[in-house]
């Protein structure tokens, strides 16, 4: 395709600068149409993200509530433990001395 400029071109130069407007124009066009559609897709994209986080900490929450549950209702405490401890440490001493006093 060969583009004769000099067909565009008065004498006096008017048509070249208005050629050179027309392509600066669509220069600058064409780089805000870039422009806003990355802006569009960075500003869709950060709105999945924000509510997949909120969907993740929504769903880690729930599942931390429900262990929470499952170790209260399922699991002893500490203070239970060192009971059991203690009630077993009694009975191993009891059975010691009842060792010791066989012949």
């Amino acid at each position: 395709m060969n583009l004769n400029i000099d067909a565009f071109t008065l004498k006096d130069g008017k048509s070249r600068d208005s050629l050179l407007r027309f392509l600066l124009a669509v220069v600058v066009t064409t780089a805000g149409v870039i422009t806003a559609y990355h802006a569009t897709i960075y500003g869709l994209k950060e709105q999945v993200a924000t509510k997949a986080s909120q969907e993740n900490v929504t769903a880690i929450d729930s599942r931390l509530i429900r262990i929470e549950t499952i170790l209260t209702d399922r699991v002893a405490t500490k203070a239970e433990l060192m009971s059991v401890r203690d009630e077993l440490n009694q009975k191993l001493i009891s059975i010691e001395a009842k060792l010791q006093m066989l012949p």
